[in-house]
């Protein structure tokens, strides 16, 4: 993790570089930046009225809530930035300067003209142009980009920096004041004429595209609504028409109240055919039991005929009981009998003659006749009238028959009519509305330019000075950034507590290189920090002399080599006898042989054909093969009191590292101490504390 400390050591170590490269950069802006032209501007501000506008009728304003007034001022916003007005205003303001006969500071400066030259000949000019009509210009050039897809135009239109569509498009900025209805079209150029024209053709184009825009919205309506109209209207004639064919044809005034009189007839009529049929038929039960008397008097004749017979018997009896009285007693009683027998037979008719001339309820007899004649009519009369009530009833019948399914088609037809008659009323509605809608607009239609664009006289303020600090400042920090990243993947031991961290090892020292290292206070301090961990290994080795050191080397280092000779000069200077036992690796010491390296099981026996190394030294400093080219002597490792592992601190610590570390532990059941060579100075004054 790094730490402000370390970055702060490196700012000042390295302050040289925050002026140079920063200044450097500085430079070529400046001189980058020494032609560049002059910035003009222009604006307008147009007031669109959207969020006050009036109802046809000038009553109240239309309620606009916040959502749809943003919508409306991002929908003219897009309209003044879309590639077709743009490309619009590019093709007015070439039709106008191609128009000019000279050049106008007020249109087109001198330059600008010049440069317009290179892209259309004249010859292609003296075709388009029409001097002092820039309409009529701009219908030619229009005409000739029809005939001919690549023509210089076109390029124009792509490319160029004043009619460029895209170009133009970098430079205007279309804004909404605050909350408020106005817009501000804002453009900038190195041109004070074209930047003035750019900006007033901007809105000119975009007022006139936004009316027919509008326009056409509400004008389509309309056109629709009126269209539809006359389909439907046609449709709700011929619909109407039907219905009244039908009704015309089957005679209906009121369906619903001719069918209610219908019915109402009919129950009519039939209560009459049957109070006929009843009256009819008590008649004749009248008529049967007149005829029944009538038939009684039917044998008068001869019951009157009967009496007078039994009378002139009656007679002829009494007369001969008369002539026979007294005679013949037997007889008489037998005549007697007999003109009883004749009476009571008399009796017996003339009570029924009598009941023949008189009813049970006291009729007169001659009243029957009468009645039976009146109840013969009544009865033929209510039969007749009960048969034509019958045969009406059949045609009532004919005629519900007839006039039941009626119903249906004419509810069919009324309802074609009605959805006709309901499509009738929306399409009139939607036309009034359309209309008003289009009466809305052009009371809406209030948008007016509150501040025209004007001719900039002076250039925008060059930005020269400030583009030279931000990239004075710009170079710091990029200067800044790389030694942070730097210091971030750092993968070196040049920190110590790092060093211990990645290695496992424990440090025994550090020291700054020793061709670099211009402090000799440094010096003696790191080498006082190195002996003081040295005074403390051999003191708990008192008994034993000399005090043996292994170091171990990964590959040839003079910086390595001469730090050990340092520490064993340093050694002398303290009075404490020292000597070196090397491969040839350095003048100075006891060298020795590979052979005698790998065959001595003790370093003292490395010796040989020299002074006993037993005797006049206090410290032997053996210095080891290099282990990443030769095998070590692990015999020689656990025989040393201390082993050192020097590194160099711009190394990287690898796995092979870590690897021959595990090794040593294996052999000497101890790891090795570290030193740190090559140190930066910061590091090693932070961890000694100098």
């Amino acid at each position: 993790m790094i730490q402000i400390k370390h970055l702060i050591w490196y700012l000042k170590k390295y302050y040289l570089l925050f002026l140079i490269f920063p200044l450097t950069i500085a430079v070529v802006v400046f001189l980058l930046t020494a032609g560049s032209p002059k910035i003009y501007d222009s604006h307008m501000v147009i007031y669109t009225g959207i969020s006050t506008r009036k109802n046809a009728d000038l009553t109240e304003s239309l309620k606009i809530d916040f959502f749809t007034s943003n919508n409306l001022m991002d929908n003219i916003i897009s309209l003044i930035s879309s590639r077709k007005s743009i490309e619009e205003v590019s093709l007015r303001l070439l039709s106008q300067h191609l128009s000019l006969e000279e050049p106008e500071l007020s249109v087109l400066s001198p330059q600008s003209a010049e440069e317009l030259k290179l892209h259309i000949s004249d010859n292609l000019k003296s075709q388009v142009a029409v001097v002092g009509n820039p309409e009529q210009t701009l219908s030619n050039i229009l005409s000739y980009m029809e005939d001919n897809y690549n023509s210089p135009f076109h390029y124009l239109l792509e490319h160029h920096p004043h009619y460029g569509v895209d170009e133009i498009l970098q430079k205007v900025q279309v804004t909404r004041k605050k909350n408020s209805d106005m817009i501000e079209i804002s453009y900038y150029q190195d041109d004070a004429g074209i930047v003035y024209h750019t900006v007033k053709f901007l809105g000119e184009v975009y007022l006139k595209r936004y009316s027919e825009l509008r326009y056409n919205e509400t004008a389509s309506s309309v056109e629709y609504f009126q269209s539809q109209l006359e389909v439907v209207l046609a449709e709700l004639n011929e619909s109407e028409q039907k219905l009244k064919d039908f009704i015309s044809k089957n005679r209906i005034m009121n369906y619903y109240e001719q069918g209610k009189s219908l019915d109402l007839y009919r129950k009519e009529v039939e209560a009459d055919q049957s109070n006929a049929y009843q009256l009819a038929t008590g008649a004749e039960a009248g008529l049967i039991k007149l005829e029944e008397r009538l038939k009684e008097n039917i044998g008068r004749s001869d019951i009157l005929d009967s009496i007078s017979s039994l009378r002139k018997h009656v007679s002829q009896l009494r007369v001969k009981l008369n002539t026979r009285e007294g005679r013949d007693t037997w007889d008489a009683e037998q005549i007697k009998d007999e003109i009883s027998k004749a009476n009571e037979a008399i009796n017996l008719k003339v009570s029924r003659l009598y009941q023949q001339d008189f009813s049970v309820d006291g009729v007169p007899m001659n009243d029957i006749l009468q009645e039976w004649l009146k109840l013969y009519i009544e009865k033929e009369k209510q039969f007749t009238a009960s048969d034509v009530m019958l045969n009406d009833l059949k045609r009532i019948d004919q005629r519900i028959d007839t006039f039941a399914p009626l119903g249906a088609e004419l509810n069919r037809l009324e309802r074609e009519v009605s959805i006709h008659e309901k499509e009738y009323l929306a399409i009139i509605t939607g036309l009034n509305q359309a209309r008003i809608q289009k009466e809305n607009f052009k009371l809406s239609q209030s948008q007016v330019v509150v501040d025209p664009p004007y001719l900039p006289s002076n250039a925008r303020k060059s930005k020269r000075k400030i583009l030279v600090i931000a990239s004075f400042l710009f170079g710091n920090i990029l200067v800044l950034s790389f030694i942070t990243i730097l210091l971030i993947t750092d993968s070196s031991l040049q920190n110590p507590k790092r060093a211990e961290e990645i290695t496992g090892l424990t440090l025994a020292g550090t020291f700054p290189s020793m061709d670099k290292s211009k402090d000799p206070k440094l010096n003696k301090v790191v080498f006082e920090y190195w002996l003081n961990e040295l005074n403390l290994r051999r003191s708990q080795n008192k008994n034993k002399s000399p005090y043996l050191i292994g170091m171990l080397l990964d590959e040839e280092n003079k910086s390595n080599l001469g730090l050990i000779q340092s520490l064993a000069g340093n050694l002398e200077k303290e009075q404490v006898r020292t000597q070196i036992l090397h491969p040839g690796v350095i003048p100075a010491g006891i060298p020795y042989t590979e052979t005698a390296y790998h065959r001595s099981n003790s370093p003292m026996a490395l010796g040989i054909g020299q002074n006993s190394l037993a005797e006049g030294f206090d410290i032997v400093i053996i210095i080891h093969p290099y282990w990443k080219e030769q095998h070590i002597s692990f015999d020689i490792l656990q025989a040393c009191d201390w082993n050192l592992m020097i590194i160099d601190a711009e190394v990287v610590w690898k796995p092979n590292y870590s690897k021959f570390v595990d090794m040593i532990q294996s052999s000497t059941r101890l790891k090795p101490d570290m030193l740190l060579s090559n140190v930066d100075s910061i590091f090693v004054k932070e961890y000694t504390g100098a």
